[in-house]
């Protein structure tokens, strides 16, 4: 942070594309392991930092990824890039349809129970589920109850 503190935090970055005209060239092979925090030359575009409070845990998001040219939601799995935003498999279907993030659990430290980024895989839009709201008292996901 700028007064020298340490936080976690999330942010949006958009990765450059190995050339301007074919979106299965993103991100840039250079750019496959790594966040735009780390290379700086990897970014076109990053989006303000977001603090996330030490009682969250949001690992479950990192490597979320939005498909460039389609908006596509995808977080992609071994053998994957955790940060390759599925290079190269723009036309893989079944690779896309796997790599689909579904509900992302955020557990707290604090005792409160978990909450679900849910995320729709074909238009990428996201909601927030607290798992112990009337919302998903009336309507249950599996991973508000599972571990």
């Amino acid at each position: 942070m700028p007064d020298g503190t340490q936080q976690t935090v999330a942010r949006w970055e958009r990765l450059k594309c190995e050339n301007d005209w074919d979106n299965n060239t993103c991100p840039r092979p250079s750019c496959r392991d790594t966040t735009c925090r780390g290379d700086a030359s990897c970014c076109d575009e990053v989006g303000p930092d977001i603090i996330i409070p030490s009682t969250v845990n949001a690992q479950s998001v990192h490597g979320l990824c939005y498909l460039p040219g389609l908006g596509r939601a995808v977080k992609p799995v071994p053998p994957d890039a955790p940060l390759g935003c599925m290079a190269n498999q723009l036309g893989n279907a079944a690779a896309l349809t796997a790599a689909a993030p579904g509900n992302l659990r955020l557990t707290f430290t604090s005792g409160r129970p978990r909450s679900l980024l849910m995320v729709e895989p074909l238009t990428g839009l996201s909601s927030l589920l607290d798992c112990d709201s009337v919302r998903a008292q009336k309507h249950p996901a599996p991973e508000c109850t599972t571990n």
